[in-house]
């Protein structure tokens, strides 16, 4: 995935695809070094954290920044509000 890939937000689908949200990276956590690699929350989250802590890396959580969401995707604040973002690096 690219860059600008990254940077895109609110939703958007393709043609034969389902409508999906592209919620900002901060860019300071880019510039740190930190590399967004999923939306979670509940026992998925854990699972996802604990899986990455396994292999080494160093894990950070951010809670979502909802308000970047196009008004197309107002039905999804309430599934992601207890959701964070999953952030890894390699340990310095």
């Amino acid at each position: 995935m690219s860059t600008q890939d990254d940077d895109r937000e609110g939703c958007q689908a393709q043609a034969g695809s389902v409508i999906g949200c592209r919620l900002p990276v901060d860019p300071a956590l880019r510039e740190q070094g930190w590399e967004w690699r999923c939306n979670a929350d509940g026992a998925k989250l854990h699972q996802v954290v604990n899986s990455y802590r396994e292999l080494g890396f160093e894990v950070r959580m951010e809670r979502l920044n909802l308000r970047s969401l196009s008004e197309n995707c107002a039905g999804c604040k309430g599934a992601l509000a207890q959701a964070s973002a999953v952030f890894i690096k390699q340990k310095t």
